[in-house]
């Protein structure tokens, strides 16, 4: 019996010991290591809360690449309903123990794995209880870091019993009627601001963000057009404002635009060089996210209500310190601007750098794995996604799913691109 570890059991972890049950050619048994008492939840869908949507339609999430329906008749869905997010996580336990040949197939340890050992035959996984264990091949699912407090910000000790990091969570403190400052704008902090406002008439949101930009919302499905930028076009040196321009010439459809390149986008990744890529991640990179990554249309016309009834404020400002003031917070920024709530959530967004890591970063640090481009997870061989050390050599036995792998893929974070990635690695354990 072939024997295979994954270290990391969120909507990534499950599918990929899905696809490998699937596409076993042998008897085969998952082990997944993760200390949540249900799989298939992670950060992205372990929210309980039903006004959390997905943010694809429902003929978008399959997650079998070969099935694109599965989702949708699945959930008994509409193919352009957005779906809430909780359903997503039943959806991917029922898969993988559909794909399960009995119960031994997948055993789920509850604790964290604290080291991965690569070995001449095989990799050793150490559990946080001190237990070790021998695999054929390991899976890295390790999924986004969570929120944290900006490193720049300046925070006074005294403030930190009303700044919350779970941003799912936001309002469990906070007095009726209250006013929440949410760091962030993205799609996080449009989560936390959803929970309080719909739930609390009286309450009130400030975001606050670099930026100031909101997601995009979504539109009624079109049909596709093809890709408006190649690798050649790449490769060949285009300068990242020229391929603005190019994308913004699309004009009212420019959501076609964006999703044109979306098969080829780790191509793309990969085409522009270390020099752009870190050009694109300075001053592109969130112009990218709040247009590729929407809103549900009737999320955007609630968020558009508060706005015009003064409930909810969008603020660019980056904020320099929190404090308190007279049994509340304090928030000010570089500019001086200041602004007094209740309570404060970080929705800053995951963390890609793989140092905050507690799995990955030491295994940087010692050389058993490369950093991603940026810092930003591990180096993989985009082919395998095997990871590399820091001599370039990548390990055999070793495979890396879903938000570590962004250094090398950029796009690795949404479904469409994982079930890509689980239904690789199924393959490629079984061979």
């Amino acid at each position: 019996m072939s024997r295979i570890g994954i270290v990391g059991g969120g909507a990534a972890g499950a599918l990929v010991a899905a696809q490998i049950l699937r596409q076993a050619s042998d008897a085969t048994q998952i082990v997944i290591f993760e200390p949540r008492e249900q799989l298939a939840e992670g950060s992205a869908y372990s929210t309980t809360d039903e006004l959390h949507l997905l943010n694809v339609r429902a003929s978008g999430m399959s997650a079998l690449p070969d099935q694109p329906d599965h989702f949708r008749a699945w959930a008994r869905a509409e193919p352009t309903e957005f779906v809430p997010r909780v359903r997503y996580a039943n959806y991917l336990r029922d898969l993988l123990s559909e794909s399960a040949v009995d119960s031994d197939s997948v055993v789920h340890v509850r604790d964290l794995a604290v080291s991965v050992t690569p070995r001449p035959n095989g990799v050793r996984v150490k559990a946080a209880d001190g237990s070790s264990w021998e695999f054929d091949r390991v899976v890295l699912a390790t999924g986004h870091r969570p929120p944290a407090i900006p490193a720049g910000i300046r925070v006074n000790p005294k403030a930190l019993p009303y700044v919350s990091v779970d941003p799912w969570a936001p309002a469990t403190s906070l007095p009726a009627g209250g006013h929440l400052a949410i760091l962030g704008s993205g799609l996080t902090a449009i989560d936390a601001a959803m929970s309080l406002l719909t739930r609390d008439e009286d309450a009130s949101v400030v975001m606050v963000s670099r930026n100031g930009l909101l997601p995009a919302r979504h539109v009624p499905p079109a049909a596709p057009i093809p890709a408006l930028l190649t690798v050649d076009d790449v490769a060949e040196g285009l300068p990242l404002d020229r391929a603005l321009q190019v994308v913004r010439a699309a004009g009212d459809d420019w959501r076609l635009a964006i999703d044109s390149l979306r098969a080829t986008t780790p191509d793309l990744w990969q085409a522009l060089g270390p020099w752009r890529r870190e050009q694109f991640a300075r001053h592109l990179r969130r112009l990218w996210d709040v247009h590729r990554h929407r809103m549900a249309p009737s999320i955007a016309d609630a968020i558009d209500r508060w706005r015009s009834e003064g409930r909810l404020e969008v603020v660019a400002a980056p904020i320099d310190s929190i404090d308190v003031s007279e049994g509340r917070v304090a928030l000010r920024s570089a500019d001086d601007q200041l602004w007094i709530a209740d309570r404060v959530v970080v929705a800053t967004g995951p963390n890609d750098s793989v140092t905050t890591c507690p799995l990955l970063g030491p295994l940087v640090e010692e050389g058993t794995l490369a950093s991603g481009p940026l810092g930003w997870g591990v180096d993989v061989e985009p082919a395998t996604l095997r990871p590399r050390d820091h001599r370039g050599n990548p390990w055999p036995q070793l495979h890396v799913i879903g938000p570590p792998t962004r250094g090398t893929l950029f796009e690795s974070t949404a479904m469409p691109e994982i079930r890509q990635q689980a239904a690789l690695i199924g393959q490629l354990v079984r061979v």
